[in-house]
């Protein structure tokens, strides 16, 4: 199923479902492990790779892209907690995604996550 929002829009993998909340929106499988979160942010000017690394919270990134947009990933542990966290851009909008779960199931949904990443497209 493709969910759709103003800016950008997504396919969601079989089994997933997903809730509004304000300007952020969560998807997960209801008999899963993680939590993937989107929110979008629009500039008034073009979106730059100094702009995402100046909002990463990341000493390792790397570069990522998906459909159109680029930008860059890292990978955090956070006490028992595992993150990955995406910095997207496509002209003058920024995408945030970030999917977690406990440490001890990272992975597990790895090919649902890759997934909803590769699908993102930003209007």
């Amino acid at each position: 199923m493709r969910y759709q929002r103003e800016l950008w829009s997504l396919d969601m993998p079989k089994g997933w479902t997903y809730e509004e909340t304000g300007l952020s929106v969560a998807f997960y499988n209801p008999g899963g492990i993680g939590t993937l979160n989107v929110s979008v942010y629009r500039k008034d000017e073009l979106v730059t790779d100094s702009d995402l690394r100046e909002l990463a919270d990341c000493v390792r990134l790397s570069p990522v892209g998906a459909c159109d947009a680029s930008g860059f990933t890292c990978n955090v542990i956070q006490g028992n907690r595992f993150w990955i966290k995406w910095w997207l851009r496509s002209g003058n909008v920024m995408v945030f995604v970030t999917y977690n779960c406990d440490i001890q199931d990272q992975g597990t949904e790895e090919n649902e996550i890759d997934h909803l990443i590769s699908s993102i497209e930003i209007i």
